[in-house]
């Protein structure tokens, strides 16, 4: 019986590790080029940025 609730434990902590090691999904919007980021800024998709 302990021995069942033991490995219940790891299997539950490991699986919280997993879910917590992921990154956090992103809307972060990669620009490749040039014509791209100006195509994006005139039609205002992109509100924020490093640029």
């Amino acid at each position: 019986m302990i021995f069942t609730i033991v490995m219940a434990t790891v299997v539950a902590v490991g699986l919280v590790a997993i879910a917590l090691a992921h990154p956090r999904p992103t809307h972060e919007l990669v620009v490749w080029n040039d014509e791209t980021e100006r195509r994006l800024l005139r039609e205002r998709r992109v509100h924020t940025g490093w640029w």
